[in-house]
């Protein structure tokens, strides 16, 4: 037990000690601190300290310290004259002249900084707008790759419902029990060739408001033209329970040549209606040519067969013409025969 109570007495002192060191080498530590922060304080006032020698006229007299801006320096005027006022306002104008190099040097060579900052933003933006518009352009052609698809699925989805109805309807009976089917004109190869051969503007819906009597779309006789209404109505008729005899204008039929580019002539019963959307394939005539080609019905304007019959204009709009059908317009201002 003796033991024992001295190695913890030997213990407590060795603790002791230990914390007494501690205590005298951060006391020692604080004590240098408070000198170094004394020294600074010294050193700060002594370069806080203004030395006034004054001149022989203010000598004795006693002196206030103030604090002025440099606006309130450069804030003299002419009367300012005096020794004791003069040398401050000097100091003050080569003060602000310094000021005035030294920042405006930093403006300067800020400015191109500005400038290559300015063209990386714009830079940057650009390839943003770029990606956005890529983006929207792509979400648009995903959006109508879509709807083209559903359309397809729906009129593979309508092809299959007639082949089912074909199929139930008995032997040797028509679809449409001997009336001729009223429908849409689909086919997109032909309404193209017309509208660019006849040069037919947008006000004239070829695309959408043609319609065939023939139950095959992909050479149809002939070519009706129905109103927006009327189209309307046709294509609420889903189950088709309505029975058509006649519908629409004719205008347009097809013509059996290999060497034309448009497949379809204007048809005479249409003409009026279309002859001012055309703007291709159209021959404006002199009143007495055009009674002239009335009158003989066939007449050559070129070749060793041709007469003089035409004008050097009317033979020259009539070399630009392609090869098909065309329509003879007569030009009746101030035109007698």
């Amino acid at each position: 037990d003796e033991k024992k109570q001295k190695e913890d007495e030997e213990k407590r002192r060795k603790e002791e000690e230990k914390r007494a060191k501690e205590a005298a080498k951060k006391a020692k530590k604080d004590a240098a601190k408070r000198k170094a922060d004394e020294i600074k304080a010294k050193e700060e006032a002594v370069e806080g300290m203004v030395t006034v020698i004054p001149n022989g006229e203010e000598a004795g007299k006693s002196f206030d310290c103030c604090t002025i801006s440099l606006a309130g320096l450069l804030d003299y005027n002419i009367k300012d004259n005096h020794e004791r006022t003069f040398e401050v306002s000097l100091f003050a104008e080569m003060f602000n002249d310094m000021l005035h190099a030294r920042f405006g040097g930093a403006l300067l060579r800020a400015l191109p900084a500005l400038a290559n900052y300015l063209r990386v933003k714009e830079a940057r933006q650009a390839k943003l707008d770029k990606e956005a518009r890529d983006r929207k352009r792509k979400e648009k052609e995903a959006k109508e790759k879509e709807e083209k698809e559903k359309k397809k699925r729906q009129k593979e989805k309508q092809k299959q419902k007639e082949k089912e109805k074909e199929k139930e309807r008995p032997k040797g009976k028509s679809r449409w029990n001997g009336i001729d089917p009223v429908l849409p004109m689909t086919n997109e190869e032909i309404t193209t060739s017309i509208i660019n051969f006849y040069g037919i503007g947008p006000n004239f819906p070829v695309s959408t408001n043609l319609i065939t009597r023939t139950p095959d779309d992909q050479r149809p006789k002939r070519l009706y033209y129905v109103s927006s209404g009327v189209r309307k109505v046709l294509q609420a008729d889903t189950k088709e329970q309505l029975k058509i005899i006649a519908t629409g204008t004719k205008c347009f039929e097809r013509q059996e040549k290999d060497d034309v580019k448009c497949p379809y002539r204007l048809s005479q019963e249409g003409l009026p209606m279309v002859i001012g959307h055309v703007t291709k394939q159209k021959l404006i005539l002199p009143l007495q040519e055009y009674h002239m080609m009335l009158v003989k019905r066939s007449v050559a304007f070129k070749g060793e067969h041709s007469t003089e019959a035409f004008t050097p204009e009317t033979i020259k709009a009539m070399e630009a013409l392609e090869l098909g059908c065309c329509v003879a317009v007569p030009n009746l201002e101030g035109a007698t025969l």
